[in-house]
């Protein structure tokens, strides 16, 4: 025990005197804030002793012989002007009297500071360009030197911090020269005089300049309750950067201390001076006894009571050793700390803090901010960082010892010290639990982990899931306890094997679990990592395969109705549009489809083609070679909202499929647009050849696919037997040289005018373009176009014009038709001149004269352009060829034309565009109709409706989902799909196997994925069925194979993570089991609120984990020796440091205590003896802040001048302040003691 703490008066730094005639001169370390170039001081200190260590050894710039040589140069050799007639003068060299006589003075000076130097002289600093430019016998006017910019060679003037030598060279002179060369030319600016002391060297006793100071940190030893004023004094802001103390090797301790509390008052400047004491170590930086390299000590300013104990080479500064050097004492370097006592605040010091106030355990409820969509990373981290092994592992750094750095498929141990890091961060003992942050920002971990996986180094939403397999897969890569992994075959059963015998197969998972862990062994695989078992049974020969694989997720499917359902459209070749309801499986196919449409429509299969429309194109044709929809399932084929149309196309073997489009030119436009639903017609290649049966075809579908009928101009369905040519006279008058009879087969379509016959002037019959106007396109890119496979019989292909086709370069049907042929579908009288075709000049690269020759081969045509047109245009775009002159001639020399049609072959790809106008679209296509193609009717389907009723009254009666209920169907057996075949090594064929996979075990810790999401292009594919699942006693052992294991199949619910929303975004948050307190939170990012565990039962429970329970009968860890071996080894050390801080906190408290404490401390034993109170001591605790305390202090010594009165003030330790020493407003009471 002590006596009560003495009190000293520590000066203020005391600033020596400049001599007056260096006006404003005075120390730079007083008067200039601590400013440390970029970052660390200790840094920049150390570069300035690299530039300097050459100097620590010299005594100045100058020697003797430097300064003899000057001398001769200067004031010559004959010191009283004796010389020579041969001597040359001075003024020669015109120098400036003034400078010749300054320089003389400062040799002078530095002559005479050679033999009177002592150590502790001042040194000053300036710049050794502007010294030598003193001295340089080409500078004549003193003018041109200048002031002296001492700023150009100075980093920090308060921690003598010089900037690099080579650079900025600097030279050092005595003090009497630095006063004169500043009485004369001053300094530059801001600049202010940069001094040291003269040392003596202990190695050769010579005196040499001190370039190289002590630097110490200043900490401030903070009381968990306790608030620093760093934080609001602005000048401090940045004070881990600022807290340094420069000090020369002849200062005392008294002086260091000075400065130390000086910088601390300036610090913490809303302390009372009179009512504060301070206690102050010092932290020696020494290399340890066992000759390790020394680790730098904090930096920061401030430390609390557990940094503090865990410095080794601590010492109490007392006032008995003020007057030593700091040399001395081998105080080279270090941190001073300091801690206070405020009379009526606290009552004890904060360095006993752990004395009065055992150290808490971490809470665990710390939330992780959301860095911007990172809710999924902080669901899936809250889940795994409360798992206790997995906690426990890194939290007490067991997982150093199995840092696998080397393993190629690894991150070199950065993925393990991230999240070791943040566990830390999570769990780390702290004095005071209140003052822990709620949340913390995951920014160092999230850069780490987006840094070796792209998909996590942005900031969009991911799944919770794949962040969770990424995380695990990477920390057992880092943690693999194989370093050299070799390379191993999986086991397998052979031919004579029976896969019926239960030891069989269990050896073979046995074998597969040891070949496992030759390449894969870690704190994962320990408690994460369990077997399936997978059987597959080829449908054809019935043989078995067994295997065995490992899993760190389970999976599991839910029981829901798992349907694809849509209303597509049907267009029967002979009845109005309608929509048929269809629902199928969710593995549904198209096929599956097409067959489903024909079973209820009626209909043949093979007349059933399906398209895609998209803003009255085809958008996508699902007969195509190359369309998804020979592997895609319907459910990411056919999304809702999209158009499908299944067309039914009748066509007799040798038919051609032709797509028609819809377009309109409206009254006032020059393009027409495209409206309506396109749609098919099927056709023989010679009735194609007729424009005639080509329209009836079409209005035909027209009639069908508006809702009723519509008045087209008259025509003759070709049956007509008793029309002739001479019914046409016209035609005789305009062709007399062509035999009209071959035309025939197009005249019985037109119905004769024969009032034509006996006027001259004819009636024009009503034309058959009244309604629309058919046109052709014929140049269109093969390449660009979706086509089915050839018709095995006939080459029938059914394709689609790509969307973005031209359509309004299609040209007029006549364009392609003989003249005769033309002027009979125009019908056209014989005063009349055939009518002009105008052609669409396509002005796209597709447009290719080419193709309309291949497709129309021998055509012969009137092509005429509207006159608004020049021929040249025309020669440009229409190349002139033989053909096209010999066609040209002979119809201008009217020459009988041989009528040909065009010709389409199965590689040829023509598209037929009927262009409506705005009178006859509106009377066609009118509002009053019912049905039509944007209305289509509703086919009937029995059989859906019957099982949507049976369906709504399962949901009325509210079954509820089982995770039991999910591991049944998980273990389901189920047949492969067709993009799924397995290759049967007995048939060497791929089958359609049924597939079963069983757990054959579980890990300790469960991990179950429900499959709430499915792989598709719709958002609403996420089931939200709520699925009720155990919090407590989980029994696994009936959905397990191997019923061996001693450690038992119960669990218990120990973490859910939640998914809100779609499957394209969301939000993720997490239930937990805190095991500090085992109690459960709800972690939604930064916010932790309390919560009951039932409340995790919901639809938005995405992934589960579960804890095996330990079984009394059995050790829980038997298989994981490695595991518990680190654990009860990390966790013992744990428990050793902490018995070791308390025991360090016990022998600093007998060593320091006051009088006080310890009288404050018998009083409480005596209490408890009292009492017989064996609960905790609350004496010994520090009262909360708003309750009243009462401690009996020692009184202060009163005013006494006795000798009496301050030998009693001095055994007490007490110092009273000496107002004779610094200045009044820093005065305080340093607490110490009478001896160590």
């Amino acid at each position: 025990m002590q006596d009560e703490d003495e009190y000293v008066n520590v000066p203020v730094t005391d600033v020596s005197e400049v001599p007056d005639d260096v006006t404003g001169m005075k120390d730079a370390s007083d008067t200039e804030s601590a400013e440390v170039a970029s970052g660390d001081p200790e840094d920049a200190v150390s570069a300035t002793k690299d530039t300097v260590k050459d100097n620590e050894s010299k005594e100045s710039e100058f020697n003797e012989d430097d300064l003899t040589k000057l001398a001769e140069q200067l004031l010559g050799e004959d010191r009283d002007d004796e010389k020579t007639d041969d001597e040359p003068e001075v003024s020669q060299i015109a120098t400036s009297p003034v400078l010749t006589d300054q320089r003389a003075q400062i040799l002078q000076l530095l002559h005479e500071n050679k033999d009177a130097a002592n150590e502790g002289d001042r040194i000053y600093i300036i710049p050794k360009g502007w010294y030598d430019a003193f001295f340089d016998q080409s500078v004549t006017d003193p003018q041109e030197l200048g002031p002296i910019d001492i700023n150009s060679i100075t980093v920090s003037y308060k921690n003598f911090v010089l900037k690099d030598y080579d650079k900025f060279p600097y030279v050092d002179i005595p003090e009497t020269v630095f006063i004169k060369l500043v009485e004369w030319y001053g300094m530059e600016g801001t600049s202010k005089p940069l001094w040291t002391y003269l040392i003596r060297n202990p190695d050769n006793g010579q005196l040499v300049t001190e370039f190289n100071k002590r630097h110490y940190r200043l900490q401030y030893l903070l009381a968990p309750e306790t608030k620093s004023q760093c934080y609001s004094n602005s000048s401090f802001r940045d004070i881990n950067n600022q807290n340094v103390i420069v000090a020369s090797v002849l200062e005392t301790v008294k002086d260091v201390v000075t400065k130390v509390v000086e910088m601390f008052y300036e610090v913490e400047d809303d302390l009372d001076i009179s009512d504060t004491r301070i206690r102050m170590w010092f932290v020696s930086n020494t290399q340890p006894a066992d000759g390790s390299e020394a680790s730098p000590l904090p930096s920061s300013y401030l430390i609390d009571e557990l940094m503090f104990l865990s410095y080794d080479d601590r010492k109490r500064i007392r006032p008995k050793i003020f007057d030593e050097r700091i040399t001395d004492l081998r105080m080279y370097s270090g941190n001073f700390v300091l801690e206070i006592k405020q009379s009526q605040r606290n009552f004890h010091w904060t360095s006993n803090y752990l004395k009065y106030n055992p150290l808490p355990s971490p809470p665990g409820t710390v939330g992780l901010q959301n860095l911007g969509n990172t809710c999924y990373m902080n669901s899936a981290l809250q889940c795994l960082v409360h798992i206790p092994q997995l906690r426990d592992y890194f939290l007490y750094n067991g997982f150093t010892q199995e840092i696998n750095e080397t393993n190629p498929l690894g991150y070199q141990g950065y993925m393990a010290n991230a999240f070791s890091s943040l566990i830390h961060s999570l769990f780390t003992e702290r004095l005071d639990p209140s003052d822990m942050a709620t949340s913390l920002a995951p920014s160092q971990f999230k850069s780490t982990i987006g840094h070796f996986n792209s998909m996590f180094s942005g900031y969009q939403q991911q799944d919770s899931q794949e962040f969770l397999a990424f995380l695990l897969d990477s920390l057992h890569e880092d943690l693999n306890r194989i370093i050299d992994k070799p390379y191993i075959e999986k086991p397998s059963l052979t031919d004579k094997d029976d896969v019926d015998d239960f030891d069989t197969i269990k050896k073979l998972g046995i074998d597969t679990w040891e070949k496992h862990l030759q390449r894969n062994d870690s704190v994962i695989t320990d408690l994460f990592v369990g077997l399936y078992k997978s059987t597959l049974e080829c449908p054809e020969c019935n043989n078995v395969s067994v295997t065995f694989d490992p899993y760190n997720d389970l999976t599991l499917p839910l029981p829901v109705d798992s349907i694809w359902k849509s209303k597509v459209r049907l267009f029967p070749q002979n009845s109005p549009p309608c929509t048929l309801e269809v629902e199928l499986g969710k593995n549904a196919t198209y096929q599956d489809l097409k067959k489903y449409i024909a079973e209820k429509a009626e209909m043949n299969v093979n007349d059933i083609y399906g398209c895609e429309i998209f803003s009255h194109q085809f958008y996508s044709n699902f007969e195509a070679n190359n369309s998804n929809s020979n592997f895609l399932a319907l459910r990411e084929l056919i999304s809702e909202g999209d158009v499908v149309i299944f067309y039914e196309i009748k066509a007799n073997k040798g038919d051609i499929i032709i797509p028609v489009l819809n377009s309109c030119l409206e009254d006032g436009y020059s393009s027409a647009r495209l409206f309506g639903i396109p749609f098919f017609i099927a056709m023989s290649p010679e009735e194609f050849k007729n424009p005639f049966l080509l329209r009836q075809k079409l209005e035909q579908n027209y009639m069908y696919l508006s809702g009723g009928p519509i008045n087209f101009p008259d025509l003759n369905d070709g049956t007509e037997e008793n029309i002739s040519i001479d019914d046409f006279s016209f035609l005789k008058t305009k062709y007399p040289d062509i035999d009209l009879q071959k035309y025939i087969d197009h005249i019985k379509f037109v119905t004769p005018d024969l009032t034509s016959q006996t006027s001259e002037e004819p009636v024009e019959n009503e034309s058959v373009q009244k309604f629309f106007d058919i046109k052709v396109m014929n140049d269109i890119d093969a390449r660009m176009v979706s086509a089915s496979k050839p018709n095995e019989d006939d080459n029938q292909v059914f394709w689609t014009p790509p969307p973005h086709s031209h359509f309004n370069t299609a040209r007029a049907l006549t364009d392609f038709v003989d003249p005769v042929v033309a002027d009979l579908y125009n019908y056209v009288y014989p005063n009349s001149v055939v009518k002009p075709a105008t052609v669409d000049v396509d002005m796209n690269e597709d447009s290719d004269s080419d193709k309309e020759s291949d497709m129309f081969a021998d055509a012969d045509m009137d092509i005429e352009i509207d006159g608004n047109q020049d021929e040249a245009l025309v020669e440009d775009k229409v190349p002139e060829t033989n053909e096209t002159k010999d066609t040209t001639s002979a119809i201008s020399e009217s020459a009988p034309l041989t009528p040909i049609s065009p010709q389409l072959s199965y590689n040829g790809l023509v598209a037929v565009v009927c262009q409506w106008n705005t009178q006859s679209f509106e009377e066609a296509f009118s509002a009053d109709k019912i049905i039509n193609w944007e209305r289509p009717g509703v086919l009937e389907n029995k059989e859906l409706e019957q099982i949507q009723k049976i369906r709504l009254n399962k949901s009325q009666k509210e079954v509820a989902i089982t995770l039991d209920d999910c591991l049944k169907l998980f273990s389901r057996k189920e047949v492969l799909g067709v993009n799924d075949l397995w290759y049967c090594p007995k048939c060497k064929e791929h089958r359609q196997a049924s597939k079963r996979i069983q757990l054959w075990n579980t890990p300790d810790i469960l991990s179950i994925q429900l499959k709430r999401f499915e792989s598709s292009r719709s958002f609403s594919d996420k089931i939200t069925d709520v699925v009720r699942f155990p919090i407590v006693s989980l029994d696994m052992s009936p959905h397990v194979v191997d019923q061996t294991d001693v450690r038992g199949y119960t669990y218990d619910l120990i973490a859910v993570d939640n998914h809100y929303g779609g499957i394209g975004g969301g939000h993720y948050t997490a239930y937990v089991k805190n095991p500090q307190d085992n109690k459960w939170y709800y972690f939604n990012d930064a916010r932790v609120t309390r919560a009951v565990p039932e409340d995790s039962i919901s639809g938005a429970a995405y992934l589960l984990f579960y804890q095996r329970r330990a079984n009394k009968d059995s050790d829980p860890s038997a298989s994981h020796t490695k595991l518990q071996r680190i654990l009860d080894e990390s966790r013992k050390e744990h428990a050793d440091r902490l018995a070791l801080l308390q025991e360090k906190q016990d022998q600093l408290y007998e060593e320091n205590a006051t009088e006080d404490e310890m009288d404050a401390e018998a009083s409480n034993d005596k209490e408890d003896e009292e009492k017989h109170d064996d609960a905790d001591d609350q004496s010994d605790v520090l009262p909360d802040a708003d309750e009243d305390v009462n401690v009996d202090e020692p009184e202060s010594p009163e005013a006494d001048t006795s000798e009496t009165a301050e030998s009693k003030t001095e055994s007490q330790g007490e110092y009273t302040p000496d107002e004779r020493v610094g200045s009044a407003h820093k005065r305080m009471r340093l607490v110490s003691a009478t001896s160590e």
